[in-house]
Formats: structure tokens, C-alpha cells, sequence
């Protein structure tokens, strides 16, 4: 993934048009649309992955733009710097959720393995973090090239709230952490916005695949006690907690980025003020 430091544009005399300074903004929701037509997303952990695969491109094409109209964390103005900071802000806090309900999904595997049979419950999404309205704010959009960048933070939002709302969802087994993300996003009369929605929105009330199998296995050994079963679900405890390692892994380097690139911001704010 791409930082958004000044290396990647270098300071030009020439002023851009505006009309190909806007085309970035072209290329930055292209990218991401491609992706999304492309992309399939389903109740397992190659569907949640797509979500973070959805974050990084997202991020990434974020950093392309800012390049192409040599616009780096530097030269942003106030309104900008504060609106990546919450944005920022906003997905550590829902990848602190992730994490939690990682450790609950690894709590029952582990009580499951160790012999004491417990099917996985839905897990209460936890209201007490919920990111601010991005429709909430109110504009002091600055020169044309911070509100070219703030037009694409606002798609870089709506993505991230609902690619991790999706992602929880699957976690908790409970489609409220998408719900509560979604009333988040503010509108959909944004074409990727609604795209994205209508895509999640088909999947997102049902258990994890890798759940269901799970709950299966354990029902069929409560009610019968034999070797097959034990077997079974020793099988489908090593496929949750494939799923349990491999969102562990994105979640802890999408963190990892995204706390360098706000650290790199609060930096440079420093150095500046």
C-alpha cells in the first residue's frame, strides 16, 4: 500500500488545469469501482478479506490521486488534515472491534476443542463506538486541490464504514453492526456507495459459512456420540480458526498502515505549526 508522503510528488512550477487535476478524481473512483464490480462478497473468510482488500485499494488509489495533482500532507489545509485524522481515527476504533470478536470466536473454538461443546452465538455488536456522520460536518473545503482530495476522502469513508460493518457483521453473526455503520455513511446517492451497499446488503444478515459448520457439527455430536463426529468437528474448528488467523492478519496490517500514515499526518502537523 501507498504512503502519502512527499515522495510521492514532487513539487512542480507548472499550475495543472482544472480539468486534468479533476480527472484524478476520475481515475481514484475508477479504481475502486473496478474492484467492486469484480470483487465478490459472501458470508466466509474470503469474503471479509475482500472487504479489506477493498479498504487497501481504496487507500492506495487515495494515494495515487494525491500524487497526480502533487498535493501531499504538507500542503493540505485544516479541514482536510482534520477530516483524515477522524477518518483514520474512525477504522482503528472499528479494528479494535475486530479484533475483540476474534478473541470471542477464538474463546468458543478453543472451549469446543478442549471437549466442553458450546455452539457460537450471536455476540452483541457493542453501540458505544460509532463513528461520526461524514454528512454531519460541516465544509471549509479550501483551495480546489484539498476539496478534489475531500470529494475522495468521502468515497475513502462511506468504503471503510461499510467494508468494516460487513466485516463485523460476520464476526458477531448480527447483521446490527452493518446496520449501525450503514446509518453512518449519510446517503447513497453516491453510484460506488450504492453499488457496494446493494452488494453487502444480500449477505450480510446470515451466519459465516465457517459458523454454520461449526454450530453443525456441534449439534450432531450432542445428540450422538462417536468417533466420526469428534473427527468432524476437529475438521471444522481448523477451518475457523484458518478464518480467525487469516482475519488477524489483515486486521493487524491494515492497522499497522493506517496508525503509520496518521502518524506520518500528526508528524508533519508538528513540524509545521
Amino acid at each position: 500500500m501507498i504512503l502519502l508522503s512527499q515522495k510521492l510528488s514532487r513539487p512542480s512550477n507548472k499550475k495543472q488545469p482544472h480539468h486534468t487535476l479533476s480527472s484524478s478524481l476520475h481515475d481514484f473512483r475508477s479504481r475502486i469501482s473496478d474492484f467492486i464490480s469484480q470483487a465478490r462478497f459472501g458470508p466466509n473468510r474470503a469474503g471479509l478479506e475482500k472487504c479489506f482488500d477493498l479498504i487497501n485499494t481504496a487507500n492506495s488509489a487515495f494515494a495515487i490521486m494525491a500524487a497526480q495533482i502533487d498535493h501531499p500532507m504538507s500542503k493540505w489545509g485544516e479541514n482536510l488534515t482534520e477530516r483524515y485524522l477522524s477518518y483514520t481515527l474512525t477504522l482503528l476504533g472499528l479494528l479494535n472491534s475486530v479484533s475483540s470478536s476474534l478473541s470471542h470466536l477464538n474463546r468458543v473454538k478453543m472451549s469446543n476443542a478442549c471437549g466442553c461443546l458450546k455452539k457460537i452465538q450471536k455476540e452483541e455488536f457493542d453501540p458505544s463506538f460509532k463513528p461520526e456522520s461524514a454528512m454531519s460536518r460541516e465544509e471549509n473545503p479550501g483551495s480546489y486541490k484539498d476539496r478534489l482530495l475531500l470529494d475522495g476522502l468521502s468515497v475513502l469513508e462511506k468504503m471503510g464504514l461499510l467494508a468494516m460493518g460487513f466485516v463485523l457483521s460476520g464476526l458477531c453473526s448480527d447483521g446490527k453492526a452493518y446496520m449501525e455503520m450503514r446509518s453512518c455513511v449519510g446517503g447513497f446517492e453516491d453510484s460506488l456507495t450504492k453499488e457496494l451497499d446493494s452488494r453487502l446488503c444480500k449477505e450480510v444478515m446470515g451466519r459465516l459459512d465457517e459458523v454454520k459448520e461449526v454450530n453443525v457439527a456441534v449439534d450432531r455430536l450432542s445428540e450422538v456420540k462417536c468417533i466420526d463426529g469428534v473427527e468432524e468437528l476437529k475438521l471444522r474448528l481448523e477451518v475457523l480458526d484458518c478464518l480467525i488467523q487469516g482475519i488477524e492478519k489483515q486486521a493487524n496490517a491494515l492497522f499497522s498502515h493506517v496508525l503509520g500514515v496518521r502518524n506520518k499526518l500528526i508528524d508533519n502537523i508538528r513540524l509545521t505549526g
